[in-house]
């Protein structure tokens, strides 16, 4: 009979979705979880292993975990479900970095019935921006009853997904967006020479999946609205849906007959490589129309490198608590022109911030 001093503890992910920062998030709880010595599965679907996310993400730790699949992409988590994957897994704690349909289930369901803990990640804890008044105060309040109502289980937590500098005080447990940023000074001179950004203008980027949230065109638009071609370098880095990258061709000609230099790298980037355009660049433009934790926003604060963000409530409040950060602007062109120019006339580098990722990893985890 095993030994209960010496039995490794059984951490069990479950990640049914592998686009955005699902994987990710799902690498960051590996690593501490084996960093810890725990024993580790990761089930997702057989779908994910062939994607570029795991590539990047997990297929560098393969010896740290041990992979399971679910049968395919979407396939729906309720506890049912998670109770076989625990039951038959022996799990300790088990962990679901995307559960926002699975808290809505949590809340309608018989309570959690199966060995271990389960701790699932609310990623999307407020609702998003709407034009029908009143309607995103009625959608919180049926979030907050929702979460408040699928954690009541001891062993069941729903952990609420805050942004990288929050600290504020909650009901619920919740968990800081995870920053890291893995860059030398070696690592930032090789990508800029290698990606031609060692002219002397302000270089302003737009990096990560680029997709109609980030509103590239207005981006565009905005930056050519200040009249200072020459003194304008744009990175835009990262896998870009093809509608966006359509709809800016106009404006990223207009850019460059201005005389500003445009870098574009339509792919994705390894996490070495985004890490260092963030501190690379002068400014990290975050034009969003969706609210939420930005990982960008973290990682720009870590590293020093400005900030122009638009749109999203989320990261005004950010920058209102922390000033010095960056410049904050309504999703038009005029306002967002606006706080271009500051940051374009803003003079040397920013302070570089300590986070990490411990107050992410350890409400999930759990006790070690």
């Amino acid at each position: 009979m095993c030994d209960q001093a010496t039995k490794k503890r059984r951490v069990v992910i479950v990640e049914p979705n592998f686009t955005g920062h699902r994987l990710y998030y799902v690498r960051l709880l590996v690593e501490e979880a084996a960093r810890r010595g725990n024993d580790v599965f990761v089930i997702l679907t057989e779908e994910a292993i062939h994607s570029a996310e795991y590539e990047v993400q997990l297929a560098p730790l393969i010896e740290q975990f041990r992979l399971r699949f679910l049968p395919q992409r979407g396939t729906p988590l309720d506890l049912i479900k998670l109770r076989e994957l625990s039951v038959g897994l022996v799990a300790d704690v088990l962990v679901v970095p995307d559960g926002d349909g699975l808290a809505r289930k949590m809340a309608t369901s018989v309570r959690w019935r199966g060995p271990g803990t389960l701790n699932v990640l609310v990623l999307r804890e407020k609702a998003q921006s709407n034009r029908i008044p009143g309607r995103a105060v009625v959608v919180n309040i049926a979030k907050w009853l929702i979460h408040h109502w699928a954690d009541r289980a001891s062993d069941a937590n729903i952990v609420l997904l805050k942004t990288a500098l929050w600290q504020g005080r909650s009901s619920l447990t919740t968990a800081n967006d995870p920053v890291t940023l893995r860059v030398t000074a070696q690592s930032v001179g090789k990508l800029r020479d290698e990606w031609g950004l060692t002219t002397p203008q302000h270089w302003f980027s737009v990096l990560g999946f680029v997709d109609k949230r980030k509103n590239l065109p207005l981006v565009l638009r905005s930056l050519s609205g200040l009249k200072s071609g020459r003194r304008i370098g744009l990175l835009i880095a990262g896998k870009c849906a093809p509608e966006v990258l359509e709809e800016s061709k106009p404006f990223l000609g207009q850019l460059r007959a201005a005389g500003a230099k445009v870098v574009l790298l339509d792919r994705f980037l390894t996490e070495n490589e985004l890490d260092s355009a963030v501190a690379a660049v002068d400014t990290v433009v975050m034009a969003h129309s969706n609210e939420g934790s930005s990982g960008l926003f973290g990682k720009a604060v870590a590293a020093g490198t400005g900030i122009v963000a638009g749109g999203a409530k989320t990261l005004r409040r950010e920058l209102a608590a922390s000033p010095g950060l960056g410049e904050w602007a309504p999703l038009n062109q005029g306002d967002l022109s606006v706080a271009l120019k500051r940051a374009l006339d803003r003079r040397g580098p920013g302070h570089p911030r300590a986070l990490g990722t411990d107050s992410f990893t350890s409400p999930l985890l759990g006790g070690r």
